[in-house]
């Protein structure tokens, strides 16, 4: 079920039926070309650029969220920006385990879920490369919308894609949640502990969690790492990023 099988041929209803690795080019093209300012966001959504809506955002996210402490995990080194490439990136779903869900995902239709998202690049390479429903979950209500008008833009399904502005903290995951991917490269150390705590909690057995720290992993022995992997970034051509499953409870 990689991202060469046709829409048509996975059964999702689209105004094009095209490889899903061309719908993946081309909203990997549109979203380096807005993180790059080649695209007015206002091109996509009513208002300034993308930098500006997300200069916008953050000042409001701190006030609820800012300290650094259990009650208010957040603070600013939490939005630090980078670059992860897709073709590196799906490096860390190839442990067989993961291979195996990720077709049974397909067939059952259970999904994945994206923990802050940003522009939706991570959400985007599961989505359509896999071809299992993702969401994609961002702080930044800004850059969830902007995720949002370029996948209806770019006439990516719904039924494969879609973003929501939440705090991935509190959000309520899906049931039939198969994967979990964290963006938690910057998260603080409080933010990352309370991850782990609340997937040990809320996860079914058997679903895998795709993650960027350890912090806080080594409390919660529900979890059983699968195997580590090096991914290509911006700031690291060897990020190591971890892949848990889930252990029955």
């Amino acid at each position: 079920r990689r991202a060469g099988r046709s829409l048509g041929i996975l059964g999702v209803a689209s105004n094009v039926d095209e490889l899903l690795s061309v719908q993946l080019h081309r909203i990997v093209r549109c979203l380096r070309r807005l993180e790059t300012d080649q695209l007015a966001a206002d091109a996509l959504l009513e208002g300034g650029g993308m930098w500006a809506g997300r200069g916008t955002d953050m000042p409001a996210v701190l006030s609820q969220q800012a300290g650094g402490d259990e009650a208010r995990p957040m603070t600013l080194a939490a939005f630090a920006w980078g670059g992860v490439w897709t073709d590196s990136f799906v490096g860390a779903f190839s442990h067989a385990y993961t291979r195996a869900l990720l077709r049974e995902a397909v067939v059952s239709g259970r999904g994945a879920v994206v923990l802050g998202s940003s522009l939706g690049f991570e959400a985007y390479a599961i989505a359509l490369t896999f071809g299992i429903p993702t969401v994609g979950v961002e702080i930044l209500c800004s850059l969830a919308e902007l995720s949002e008008m370029a996948r209806k833009k770019l006439y990516i399904p719904v039924s494969l894609a879609r973003f929501e502005c939440d705090n991935a903290l509190t959000y309520e995951l899906p049931a039939n949640t198969a994967i979990v991917y964290a963006d938690d490269t910057a998260w603080d150390p409080p933010s990352l502990a309370a991850l782990a705590a609340k997937l040990a909690f809320t996860l079914p057995s058997g679903a895998v969690v795709v993650h960027n720290s350890m912090q806080g992993w080594q409390e919660q022995p529900r979890f059983k790492l699968l195997h580590v992997v090096e991914v290509v970034t911006s700031w690291n051509p060897k990020h190591r990023v971890y892949v848990h499953v889930a252990t029955p409870t």
